[in-house]
């Protein structure tokens, strides 16, 4: 919430949005590969200066029995450990943004059907999954037609977009305004044909990883092969489990979320 107070005589400015990504040093990583389920890769990446911890899952949806789902609206407020455990998933991270009255931001579905509160929002953009299980990734705007959202079948809201072509999008990041902070981050891109996904998670506000910014997640993302990809809820929400590793992988910044 945004509070505006005019007092006589007083004015306040603004602080200025970032016009450009300011440079925030990353040593070599440290990588570790592992394959939890057919169809499922997990990196495991470490920086030592500075210190930062990363995880992500790249998700081909061409095995057989792969699939990509978001939650119903029955499910919602659980944890990923929470939603993993009821679904027999073999993965789990966290997203969605919250407005009044417990309200979602943007655009949402699970199991297909739209959140019964799931409007558009100019502010918003989100990842879907259409009913033949190609995902697609929309910015504000778009993909929020009739007709679009009687083909979404789950679907998560978010922003910024991070990965637009194959790119890093600096010109959303460079006008969004957190963009240069380092913070804990989830995020999702796929494919070009959309039938990869790439789910990432970066610890943060701790000991042992300080965050990334946007615009390194943005580039994580086109390294692991997003053509497309959006910033979904981070900080201390942000999560990932995956049950045959033992469950949550990450460290949450506030603990159980």
């Amino acid at each position: 919430m945004v509070w505006l107070v005019f007092a006589p005589a007083i004015a306040l400015a603004q602080p200025e949005p970032p016009s450009a990504e300011i440079p925030r040093a990353l040593g070599e990583p440290r990588d570790t590969w592992t394959d939890p389920n057919p169809g499922v890769r997990h990196l495991s990446r470490r920086y030592a200066s500075p210190p930062i911890r990363v995880h992500a899952l790249v998700v081909d949806t061409r095995v057989e029995g792969v699939r990509v789902v978001a939650t119903e609206e029955a499910e919602r407020w659980g944890t990923v450990t929470d939603f993993a455990s009821s679904r027999g998933a073999a993965a789990a991270i966290n997203g969605g943004f919250w407005g009044l009255w417990q309200s979602p931001h943007g655009i949402t579905a699970g199991g297909g059907a739209l959140w019964d509160r799931s409007t558009p929002d100019p502010d918003f953009g989100h990842f879907g999954v259409l009913e033949g299980g190609r995902g697609v990734v929309h910015a504000p705007g778009e993909g929020e037609d009739p007709s679009s959202l009687a083909r979404l079948h789950d679907a998560v809201a978010g922003r910024p977009v991070l990965v637009t072509g194959g790119q890093v999008d600096t010109a959303r990041l460079d006008g969004f305004e957190t963009a240069n902070l380092r913070q804990p981050r989830t995020a999702i891109g796929v494919s070009r044909v959309g039938r990869t996904f790439v789910l990432a998670v970066v610890d943060g506000r701790q000991g042992h990883s300080v965050g990334f910014t946007l615009y390194q997640l943005a580039r994580l993302l086109v390294e692991l092969g997003a053509h497309r990809a959006i910033n979904l809820d981070g900080g201390g929400s942000s999560a990932m489990y995956i049950a045959n590793e033992g469950g949550v992988v990450t460290s949450p910044a506030r603990g159980r979320w």
